[in-house]
């Protein structure tokens, strides 16, 4: 009876010694097809978080153009008001020159402004193009 005891304490222990072998195969196997899944989803993640600072530094040098456009308007729009203080000032001179001078200033501001206008027109159609790439990029990925 002990030597029958001892043949299935061995028998139990070969069982064991394969399903720990089987497992541990297992786990090994589970363990690198995560591992590999981790690494595709941090690929991924780099290149989204590449296209996101791409997009933003894009959007700020956008917002950097529009500060200037806006700055060089304003600038503009002094000088014109100096320009017509002075006008104000030049009681002397004839009220048809004042008038042609006027004309002449309003148009170079008309003329400044469609200037302005152009441009962020084009910067804005210019982002505009980016960030749609951007998303098919993105799309097609």
């Amino acid at each position: 009876m002990n030597a029958s005891l001892q043949l299935n304490v061995e028998k139990l222990q070969e069982r064991l010694d394969m399903l720990d072998n089987t497992s541990e195969s297992c786990f090994s196997q589970r363990i690198s097809e995560l591992q590999s899944q981790l690494a595709a989803s941090e690929d991924e993640l780099k290149t989204e978080a590449g296209e996101n600072k791409l997009m933003k530094d894009e959007i700020e040098k956008s917002k950097e153009t529009e500060t200037k456009l806006q700055a060089m308007n304003a600038s503009l729009q002094l000088n014109v008001e100096k320009l017509q203080e002075r006008l104000d000032m030049l009681d002397n001179t004839s009220e048809s020159c004042f008038s042609q001078r006027i004309s002449e200033l309003q148009s170079q501001l008309a003329a400044s402004e469609d200037e302005l206008k152009t441009e962020a027109g084009e910067t804005d159609k210019l982002m505009k193009m980016k960030l749609r790439n951007l998303k098919v990029r993105r799309l097609n990925k």
